[in-house]
Parts: structure tokens; sequence; C-alpha cells
């Protein structure tokens, strides 16, 4: 999503959060911003284009450990907005300030990069234990008791087969024990089809280990149309 579908979304939030608890609204710096979600992508990612005239970096204290709340929800009609079903309201971890640029002595423009807070955390966190039963348990379990992931942050997760499976996790990160799930299920509607889970978080929603069958059935609630 883009700052240029103005006329499609409000936006409600751009707050910046240091490390220190310290807030700032940046909605009226904020030039642009991208939000990317993917299959493919266990976490969504993003990038806001900032146009700075207070210094943020140095005046705010901006050390790479700042998160930034973006709230924006989808317009329906002259002066009314869309229910939460087509809202984002979600909460990034700023990793990277790139493409600084200096505009003069008081203005500079850059670009926050961000990405869910709980990427490093999957990316650092191990585990080593013997896990047992379907490996949508085994993951979600894993996600729950290890990961800082929340019961209603799933909000579609996939029966797999066999019920029951047992092996060591020989001290992977999160991140690898997600990858070993995902290669290694299968539904009972696959029909033995290797790789055809994923794992992936959406942006107006939550986290979900869905396989590709499922997904293709999946229809949005909006029918496609040319009209503008």
């Amino acid at each position: 999503s883009s700052s240029a579908a103005s006329d499609v979304y409000k936006r409600q939030a751009f707050t910046l959060v240091n490390q220190y608890d310290e807030s700032v609204d940046i909605t009226n710096m904020v030039m642009g911003f991208k939000l990317f979600e993917s299959i493919f992508n266990k976490f969504v990612t993003g990038e806001v284009s900032v146009y700075d005239g207070l210094h943020l970096p140095k005046n705010f204290r901006m050390t790479g450990q700042e998160y930034i709340r973006i709230a924006f929800r989808q317009k329906e009609g002259i002066g009314e907005d869309a229910d939460s079903d087509y809202a984002i309201d979600k909460t990034f971890r700023v990793y990277k300030l790139d493409n600084v640029q200096r505009i003069d002595e008081l203005t500079q423009t850059y670009v926050l990069r961000i990405c869910d807070p709980r990427m490093f955390y999957a990316r650092k966190k191990k585990i080593s234990q013997t896990l047992r039963g379907r490996y949508d348990q085994i993951l979600q379990n894993a996600l729950i008791d290890v990961g800082k992931f929340k019961v209603e942050e799933f909000d579609a997760w996939e029966k797999t087969v066999p019920e029951n499976k047992q092996f060591i996790c020989p001290n992977w990160t999160i991140s690898q024990l997600i990858d070993y799930i995902v290669n290694n299920s299968q539904t009972s509607d696959s029909h033995g089809y290797k790789n055809g889970m994923f794992f992936y978080q959406t942006l107006n929603g939550g986290f979900r280990f869905l396989s590709f069958d499922t997904m293709a059935g999946m229809e949005f609630p909006l029918k496609f149309t040319m009209t503008p």
C-alpha cells in the first residue's frame, strides 16, 4: 500500500516510539510508505519515507531500537471508514535508517526500513528439545511457548497429518523450525504434494499456516470490476 492512494485510504497514525518510551507523531512528515506481505516470507516488512525538519535521528535519540505504529483504514463512502477487516493497525520495528539526503540546514529526507518486531527474535531464539504431535500443533506450541506469539494472532491454521510425529529439534532457531515444518507438512487434502504448506503473516490479519489448495479456494469478498 502507498500514500499515493490517499483517495482510497485514510491515514490514522504514524507514531514513532524510541527506547526511552518517548513518542512523536510523524504523520505529517511521511511522504510515502510501502508495506509488503508474501506467502513466501514469514513476516511483513515495509519502508517509510520521511521529510524531516526536526532532526529526529539526533533530537529523538534514534539508535535503531525504535518502533513505529502504522494505522490506516480504507474509505467506504463520503465521510465513512471501512470496518476493521479493511484496516491495518500494526507496530513495526525500525531496523535501519537509509537513503539520507540533506535538503538544507534544517531539513533532510530518509527512509525507515521496518519489519515485524519478532522477525529478528525468530532468527536468534533457539529451541533444543523433543517435539511431539501434529506438525501444525508443534509449530503453534513452539511459537507460543518460545516465540512470544499469542493465540489470537493465528487467524487461519490448517490441520496436518499424521496425528503423531516426534522429532528432536537440534538447537534450531525458531525460523529454522518454521522452515522445517513448512517443508515437511501436508494436509489430508493435499494428496501428498510436497512443499504445499505456507507460513506467513498478513497485514490486516495475523499469522497463517495454510496449504496451497486451501488458499487457491479462498475468495476475496469483493468482486473485481473494471470500473474505476
